[in-house]
């Protein structure tokens, strides 16, 4: 492998370690959230669901900085900033006793730096790699996302069974202070910036990438049913008291994406996104019918199969294939587009699903969700299958 070629280098490897612990620490807190929200302030289901959702607003906001700022700031000065709110967040959770409307604020500036650590972390690693291996070399960084989807919930179950919330949060703070000292050893973004300066300069005024925005809507479709399993699998598992395997439906998730990744990037480079993004999809929405049907610990532990082989490898096909659109240069406002959308999803979901399980309970919201999953699939066939037949004609 020539080294134009090779795409695992010593800054992969420390964004790949960042962006690992940034998204443990994103799942590890929005996996316990609503459950901590009802045992600790009594909140309702939909209360507990505006405690995940704010999160997502601040997510949503931080994308939209980082989209319009880090041309000026430097991707690595942005990157270092968010990671220091991060901490910041980490260490505010500590506080005992603060009522759901500051865990809400909490909540908020959590999700603003993780919005823009996620980004510019993300279009660090994507703007070095080559482009004759983009799939490939995204499907491989999207391992720590994988990686950080199993571990931060396991973690969370785990640690709280035996201890604490507290103990939980002291491990966030430990996290986000390697993830922070991860990124401050990676060499400066501004480098690579001028390697594809020849690619031209857009207009930083625009939050939004005109090239990829229609092709990223369909991510805040599918986002709005996955935060179904998100924010209120381990509730679900409590109600039919099989809590104690819902960690090994994550374990589950993780071990299957660590094959499924780097392989559905290969297929995108060899055969385009279609061949992965419409078999995901439709998995997506068997799986979301399957969790309506969960009766014991085995069909529970069952769900990390369809949580891998179609949300799992949506998120991250679909990432790859909206970087492919644009030029490297552009990799983070398109990584920014892509997760703005699905950001929102996430964001606006939870607290109303919350008064779906409130009036009718979680197997009816699984439902509700396998229907959003449909609409997704549909709306994908439409603008980036249909679309291009037709022009084809």
């Amino acid at each position: 492998m020539t080294n134009k070629t090779r795409f695992i280098t010593r800054d992969f490897c420390l964004l790949f370690i960042a962006n690992l612990i940034i998204i443990a620490f994103y799942y590890l807190m929005v996996t316990m959230t609503a459950r901590y929200a009802v045992l600790a302030y009594d909140a309702s289901s939909s209360m507990a669901g505006l405690a995940v959702a704010v999160f997502m607003v601040g997510a949503v906001a931080g994308r939209i900085i980082s989209a319009r700022y880090y041309r000026q700031l430097g991707m690595k000065r942005t990157a270092v900033i968010s990671l220091v709110v991060m901490l910041a967040s980490a260490l505010l959770y500590l506080l005992t006793g603060i009522g759901i409307g500051l865990l809400l604020i909490v909540r908020l500036l959590h999700g603003l730096s993780f919005g823009v650590a996620n980004t510019v972390v993300s279009g660090l690693a994507v703007s070095s790699l080559p482009r004759e291996r983009m799939g490939e070399g995204t499907g491989y960084f999207m391992l720590s996302t994988t990686l950080g989807t199993a571990v931060g919930p396991l973690m969370a179950l785990m640690v709280v069974g035996g201890f604490d919330f507290s103990v939980l949060f002291w491990i966030n703070t430990g996290l986000s202070a390697i993830a922070l000292v991860a990124t401050l050893c990676v060499a400066s973004g501004k480098e690579r910036l001028r390697e594809y300066a020849s690619s031209g300069k857009p207009n930083t005024s625009s939050i939004i990438d005109k090239k990829t925005w229609r092709f990223s809507f369909f991510a805040f479709i599918f986002a709005t049913a996955y935060a179904s399993i998100n924010a209120f699998l381990n509730n679900f598992a409590a109600e039919l008291d099989l809590s104690a395997y819902a960690p090994f439906a994550f374990l589950l998730f993780a071990v299957l994406l660590l094959a499924l990744r780097p392989l559905a990037g290969k297929i995108i480079d060899r055969y385009g996104e279609n061949m992965v993004l419409i078999p995901s999809l439709l998995i997506m929405m068997v799986g979301y019918l399957f969790c309506a049907c969960v009766q014991n610990a085995v069909m529970l532990i069952c769900v990390g199969v369809f949580m891998a082989a179609g949300m799992g490898t949506t998120m991250s096909s679909g990432q790859a294939a909206a970087t492919k659109r644009v030029e490297p240069s552009e990799a983070t406002r398109a990584i920014s587009t892509y997760y703005l959308f699905a950001d929102a999803g996430s964001g606006v979901s939870p607290y109303f699903l919350g008064f779906i399980i409130t009036g009718y309970g979680f197997r009816v919201m699984y439902v509700a969700a396998a229907v959003i999953a449909f609409i997704a699939v549909a709306y994908y066939y439409l603008v980036n299958v249909r679309k291009k037949q037709v022009k084809g004609q």
